[in-house]
């Protein structure tokens, strides 16, 4: 941390001036009154410094390049980058039990281990704008206490691209993209609104799992998949036990479409439809 230096020029004045009992320097950090910006490489050289430093409400601003991290947020922050491609973190993200945490426009890059953004009993977690590639898991997600939203993100190359368990939220938007056992994993009791999301290229090492595919359910739950492009994959739709209300997918080309108690709804797309105009696409459509 740049400011080190500083710190302890302060801490070594007090010390041989005991007689200013009353005189104290305190750095902006410890004497906030509202939430601020914290810059890095700016204000700290690590992403893992500015998070021990941040307080409820700070916007986490990391810089163009890449920024190695393995921590565990403790308060509520927002972590933001320059964009996918500009601001690369390698390494994991972990959100503590209760906090809220936003994560936008950054990638994120692993090495076949851990996940990129995880939590267990966490509060609200976002994730906008980012690509997530190369983890065991992209997005591990369990028992938030509030909702969780992942959007408009590319979860690439993964095992596991998004995992949730027990959770409520809305997973929109998104290219879910080439994962090897599944795209996104639903485990237990869960009511996601799962829409408007590409699923190609995925599920094609999945072994004897039982719970994998580009839409993969473990129990029946409370979600709702609608709108989605299930294209390319080794497995399309994968219910054990399936309850949800999946229907007005675009399902075709799969090496199998649907598994399990997954079944094709009328109202499913079940070629392509070759649209040559790609304008053809409404604002329902997948």
């Amino acid at each position: 941390m740049r400011r080190c230096a500083t710190l302890a020029a302060v801490i070594l004045a007090v010390g041989c001036h005991p007689d200013d009992g009353d005189s104290e320097t305190a750095t902006p950090f410890q004497t906030r009154t509202s939430a601020i910006t914290i810059d890095v490489p700016g204000d700290f050289d690590t992403l893992d410094d500015a998070a021990a430093a941040a307080g409820a409400g700070d916007e986490i601003v990391l810089g163009e390049g890449v920024h190695e991290a393995r921590v565990i947020l403790g308060t509520a922050v927002h972590l933001r980058g320059a964009g996918i491609g500009r601001t690369e973190i390698r390494g994991l993200v972990g959100v503590g039990r209760g906090v809220d945490a936003t994560f936008s426009d950054l990638s994120f890059v692993g090495e076949g281990r851990g996940w990129a953004v995880g939590g267990f009993a966490s509060g609200a977690i976002t994730v906008e704008r980012c690509e997530i590639r190369g983890y065991e898991e992209g997005v591990s997600i369990g028992a938030p206490q509030r909702p969780l939203v992942v959007r408009d993100s590319r979860i690439v190359g993964n095992v596991h691209g998004i995992v949730v368990s027990s959770a409520e939220g809305l997973l929109a938007n998104n290219e879910i993209l080439n994962n090897t056992r599944s795209g996104i994993r639903v485990v237990g009791a869960s009511a996601l609104q799962i829409v408007h999301n590409t699923l190609v290229g995925n599920a094609f090492n999945a072994g004897d799992d039982d719970t994998v595919g580009a839409l993969a359910f473990e129990v029946t739950n409370g979600s709702l998949g609608r709108n989605n492009i299930i294209v390319g994959n080794h497995i399309g739709l994968n219910c054990l036990d399936c309850g949800d209300v999946l229907d007005h997918n675009a399902v075709w080309g799969n090496i199998q479409d649907y598994v399990g108690s997954a079944a094709a709804h009328a109202t499913d797309v079940r070629v392509d439809p070759r649209f040559v105009d790609p304008a053809r696409w409404g604002a329902a459509s997948p």
